[in-house]
């Protein structure tokens, strides 16, 4: 797998999430807690901590506009 797209199978199954969130994010505001929970993170420090790394951002400074 990471031979054919560069990523582990665990780092990218963290982007294609993170892109998920972003996208309903976009469409409403949730609770990030719920959101975290619903894309299969352990906690909402899991979620933030993953989104941040990956986007530079938090996700309740992007949630919030």
């Amino acid at each position: 797998f990471k031979e054919e797209t560069g990523l582990t199978l665990h780092a990218y199954r963290q982007r294609q999430r993170i892109g998920h969130a972003m996208a309903l994010m976009q469409q409403s505001k949730q609770d990030l807690t719920t959101l975290a929970h619903r894309l299969g993170f352990s906690s909402h420090s899991h979620f933030s901590r993953v989104f941040k790394s990956l986007t530079g951002q938090t996700p309740s400074l992007m949630n919030s506009g």
